[in-house]
């Protein structure tokens, strides 16, 4: 278990020694701050895998690279200036997106609740208590077992609540460490 001091050294945002008991822990994905309850410490917080960031952004820069050179090959010289910078903030774009995507994604399991906290623009969170956990489950696939990721599902006895830790790094040993809180 991680208390909260281990975890904000964790996000080198407040040093151990400046951090009274139940204050509010910051966190490097966005300038919010999560209140913690009464008495209530915090089991982890994790993003996806960081294969999650690398892969579509490598994928999405070659994509738009590919387009850029077909539109330079094909278009005449007059739109050549234009068409490199189309393509270049294309990419800036969506590289910016994806990777906001991955900073603002974050997982958190406490003593007593689980969240899930998402958002570029806005942001949701999902949470649901540790006492009304039912059930949890593992997804690890060929390419998971290979990059040590997974995904964790987590049910409620609330018709409506699950939440997917989706791609999270070590999900097996994530996984267990719900089960031991429930």
């Amino acid at each position: 278990m991680i208390h909260t001091n281990s975890l904000l050294a964790f996000l080198h945002i407040i040093p151990d020694d400046k951090l009274m008991p139940n204050e509010l822990v910051y966190t490097t994905t966005k300038s919010y701050a999560l209140p913690l309850l009464n008495k209530e410490d915090v089991v982890f917080a994790s993003r996806k895998n960081f294969i999650f960031l690398i892969v579509p952004f490598l994928i999405a820069t070659l994509a738009i690279g590919i387009l850029g050179f077909i539109l330079i090959t094909q278009l005449p010289d007059r739109f050549l200036t234009w068409a490199r910078l189309v393509c270049t903030v294309l990419v800036l774009f969506v590289d910016i997106i994806i990777v906001l995507d991955w900073a603002t994604t974050v997982y958190l399991v406490t003593n007593k609740r689980i969240q899930y906290r998402f958002g570029i623009i806005g942001e949701r969170v999902l949470t649901i208590p540790v006492k009304e956990i039912t059930d949890t489950s593992l997804e690890i696939g060929l390419l998971g077992r290979i990059f040590n990721y997974g995904t964790v599902r987590i049910e409620s006895a609330n018709l409506n609540s699950t939440i997917l830790f989706r791609n999270i790094p070590s999900a097996e040993e994530k996984k267990n460490e719900i089960d031991d809180i429930r």
